[in-house]
């Protein structure tokens, strides 16, 4: 590597070295190509077996090379310092002021289409460039960039408060390889077939421990002043499910859900950020009635104070009242006791004892079991079964039919099942005798507006009786059935 210095070279040598310098200056790196490099008689004369000790040990290789590179251009620096220093006259007992170009750029790794499918954000991390790296790229240039990974301190006072982490990691870059400046073979070369090496640093990542709260949804956060791309709780848990605690406490993280439990996907457009995250979770919630107990005059809705137009994107919904039962109480508080004592179960299977009376015919469950349900009312051999006969079980399902009728006419109108708004309704029994008497007078008289009183006196005649008429008319008028066109005037909407 010696034969690039100027010294003792004649003129033709020393332009063609002055222009790999100024080539390697322009640039801020060493390209080296691998097939001009084992084709070059002095280094193959010294180093015969280079190929196959840059296949197999490229460290101790490239480390030699950049130190003879090295050493050639401070040579040279040296050289050049000292004529400026003898032609300028430089003192060096004087203090000198060094001001060093520098600059901190953050890099993004490059993710394939399978990847970015998968809905992961690419990882970013620091970078500091210094000297003639730093006009070695421009930002969305695709770089390579070998460097040490150092560690900083935190930002004292950072606007971030959930910042857990106390130091950050970060790259000083050595050398930064521009895929701009590559050198690319064609097939004028006469070689079809190339060899390819590449050379990367693992990747050293800070985990921060980040709360979340109220930023379920958030897809951007600001880390001292600057924006990016971080993934929320749905994001993450794509093609999974994310369970969501206190759900009624959220207050306007409502309306983020809604585009997320409909398209299965999640738009943002933000700080210079537009994208679509695909969010094809399953949400799982837990929420609690508005006062602590729930009110059963109430419809669901009503209950959580939340939007007809959330709960109805949820496929099930389940209600569980904590009732007051004693007995029941007992067997649990002994069963959650037995479990924190470590005491064995004295039966594996759940025995039931029946008690008949004169009145009914009850079953009390004594022993809780660990086997689920499906299992429980398996036949066992040698078991005496008692079915019911299939003749008594059609005259129960026709009487059922008969007395408990879907209320729907012979297009399918009005399920009263469920409510239009997916909220379900209360006192299903007495809406259907009340609207189903509206719509009778409405068909005789040809006019589908009553007044107030006129819907009291209605229910009066058909002897209805509930707690809060005003909350009753005002329940159906929630749930699409009437339509409030005025003061005390309303209009009935299942015609």
């Amino acid at each position: 590597m010696e034969r690039i210095e100027a010294e003792g070279l004649d003129e033709e040598d020393f332009k063609a070295g002055k222009e790999g310098e100024d080539e390697i200056e322009r640039k801020g790196s060493v390209l080296v190509d691998f097939q001009e490099l084992v084709k070059d008689d002095e280094i193959t004369n010294f180093l015969p077996d280079i190929a196959h000790e840059l296949r197999d040990a490229p460290e101790k290789i490239l480390a030699c090379m950049g130190l003879a590179i090295h050493q050639v251009l401070t040579k040279d620096l040296e050289r050049h310092a000292a004529e400026l220093q003898a032609q300028e006259g430089l003192s060096s007992d004087g203090e000198t002021m060094v001001d060093v170009p520098h600059i901190h750029a953050r890099i993004q790794e490059l993710m394939s289409d399978d990847q970015r499918e998968a809905g992961r954000i690419p990882r970013t991390i620091e970078c500091e460039l210094v000297h003639d790296l730093v006009d070695s790229c421009v930002p969305g240039d695709t770089v390579t960039i070998t460097g040490t990974v150092k560690v900083s301190n935190a930002e004292e006072g950072s606007r971030n408060k959930n910042d857990k982490c106390m130091f950050l990691l970060y790259i000083e870059a050595n050398s930064v390889s521009n895929s701009k400046g590559q050198k690319t073979k064609t097939s004028e070369d006469g070689c079809k077939h190339g060899t390819l090496m590449e050379f990367s640093l693992k990747d050293f990542y800070a985990i921060q421990e980040i709360q979340a709260e109220e930023n379920l949804f958030k897809l951007i956060v600001n880390s001292s002043g600057d924006f990016a791309l971080e993934a929320g709780a749905l994001v993450l848990g794509d093609q999974g499910i994310c369970g969501i605690d206190e759900f009624d406490k959220m207050g306007n993280q409502h309306q983020a859900l809604l585009e997320a439990m409909e398209q299965q996907s999640i738009s943002l457009a933000k700080a210079g950020v537009v994208c679509s995250l695909p969010a094809r979770t399953s949400i799982i919630a837990a929420a609690n009635p508005v006062g602590g107990h729930y009110n059963k005059a109430k419809t669901v809705s009503e209950n959580l104070k939340m939007g007809s137009a959330l709960l109805s994107r949820f496929d099930l919904v389940f209600i569980l009242l904590d009732t007051p039962n004693e007995h029941h109480d007992h067997l649990l508080s002994e069963h959650v006791i037995a479990i924190r004592a470590g005491k064995p179960r004295v039966v594996s299977g759940a025995t039931i004892a029946r008690m008949n009376s004169q009145d009914s015919n009850t079953s009390v469950l004594e022993v809780v079991s660990d086997k689920p349900l499906s299992e429980r009312l398996k036949v066992v051999p040698g078991e005496t079964i008692d079915p019911v006969p299939h003749q008594l079980l059609r005259k129960y399902i026709g009487y059922a039919r008969h007395m408990l009728g879907t209320y729907s006419d012979e297009f399918g109108n009005l399920d009263f099942e469920r409510s239009q708004h997916g909220s379900g309704m209360s006192n299903r029994s007495t809406a259907k005798r009340f609207i189903s008497a509206l719509n009778n007078i409405a068909e005789r008289t040809y006019n589908n507006l009553f007044q107030f009183h006129q819907l009291r006196q209605i229910a009066k005649e058909l002897n209805i009786q509930v707690a809060d008429f005003e909350n009753f008319i005002g329940s159906l008028n929630d749930q699409g059935y009437l339509l409030k066109k005025g003061p005390k005037v309303y209009q009935l909407q299942t015609m």
